[in-house]
C-alpha cells in the first residue's frame, strides 16, 4: 500500500509541478522582465487655446507709488479710491476686452471685473490662441481725464499650462505696480 501511495505522489508531481511552472510562465508578460505589465504613460496633449472665462481683481496698491491717492476729488477733503477696470487684449492692442468700472474700489477686496464696458470690442468668454502674448492691464478710470495705469503683466497661456491634460485653469497673475489679477477658464484641445 504505501509503495502504491508513493508511487502515486511520483505520477502526481511529475504532472502538477510541470503544469503549474507552465502556468507561471505562460500568464507572464513578455514586454515586462518582472512579469507586471506597467500602464502606457498618458500622452500629453498641447492646448489650441485657453479660454478666459471670470477675471477678478484681487490686490492693487490703495496709493500711488508716490504715496497719493488715486483719485482726488477738489470739493471734498475726504480722499476717494480708485474707479478700477481691466483691459484684455493681443499683445499689438487689437482685439480688446474692456471690463465694467469698479468705482471706489477699495484695496483688500477682490472684484469680480468679468462684465464687459458697452465701450469694449469683446467680452467673456475670450479665446487666447495657446502660443500668442495676451497683456491684462488694471487702470483708474479718472472720467475725462487720463486713466492711470496701476499695473500690468504680459503672458503666453503656453508659459501658464501644466502639461497635465487639464480642463479648468485658474491661475493668479502677479502683475507690475503690485497689482494681481486672478484669470479663470478652460484649456481647449
Amino acid at each position: 500500500m504505501l509503495a502504491m501511495f508513493r508511487s502515486t505522489l511520483k505520477v502526481l508531481g511529475m504532472v502538477i509541478v510541470p503544469t503549474v511552472f507552465l502556468m507561471f510562465v505562460g500568464c507572464s508578460s513578455s514586454s515586462s522582465p518582472t512579469g507586471v505589465d506597467k500602464e502606457p504613460a498618458p500622452e500629453i496633449k498641447t492646448p489650441r487655446s485657453l479660454i478666459v472665462q471670470k477675471i477678478t481683481v484681487t490686490s492693487f496698491p490703495a496709493n500711488k507709488s508716490n504715496g497719493d491717492n488715486w483719485d482726488w476729488d477738489p470739493f471734498s477733503s475726504t480722499p476717494r479710491r480708485p474707479d478700477i477696470y481691466v483691459k484684455l487684449g493681443e499683445k499689438n492692442g487689437s482685439a480688446e476686452f474692456r471690463s465694467v468700472t469698479k468705482d471706489n474700489a477699495k484695496s483688500g477686496t477682490s472684484y469680480n471685473v468679468s462684465s464687459k464696458h458697452k465701450s469694449s470690442d469683446k467680452s467673456l468668454p475670450y479665446e487666447m490662441n495657446f502660443k500668442d502674448p495676451y497683456s491684462y492691464y488694471l487702470y483708474d478710470d479718472d472720467g475725462i481725464l487720463k486713466h492711470e495705469q496701476m499695473g500690468s503683466k504680459t503672458v503666453y497661456p503656453s508659459d501658464l499650462y501644466a502639461n497635465n491634460n487639464a480642463t479648468n485653469f485658474s491661475s493668479t497673475l502677479s502683475c507690475s505696480g503690485g497689482v494681481k489679477i486672478k484669470i479663470e477658464g478652460v484649456w481647449t484641445y
